[in-house]
């Protein structure tokens, strides 16, 4: 019975509180079957060089670097260049 009452207390408290939010809009983007190593550290090394999983060594070469903050840029540039700048990761 007093599970019922919870979903009305939510509703209840952002009507109440929802003018008081300097927010207005959110945009929540997701990225399905990315891995976060991948986006925080770049190509993982391991399966960059792994021919079952990659056709053309040489094009995954430009995706290569020993620095892992300029690797993710070369793999993501969008997300690091633009939303990590502009935005919040």
């Amino acid at each position: 019975m007093n599970l019922k009452i919870i979903p009305l207390l939510f509703i209840l408290n952002q009507i109440l509180w929802a003018n008081n939010l300097k927010t207005k809009n959110i945009i929540l983007i997701t990225l399905d079957g990315v891995r976060w190593e991948d986006l925080f550290t770049g190509a993982d090394e391991e399966l960059y060089q792994n021919k079952d999983y990659v056709k053309d060594m040489e094009g995954a070469k430009g995706y290569w670097d020993d620095n892992p903050n300029i690797r993710r840029e070369k793999l993501m540039p969008f997300m690091w260049e633009t939303i990590a700048n502009q935005g919040q990761i």
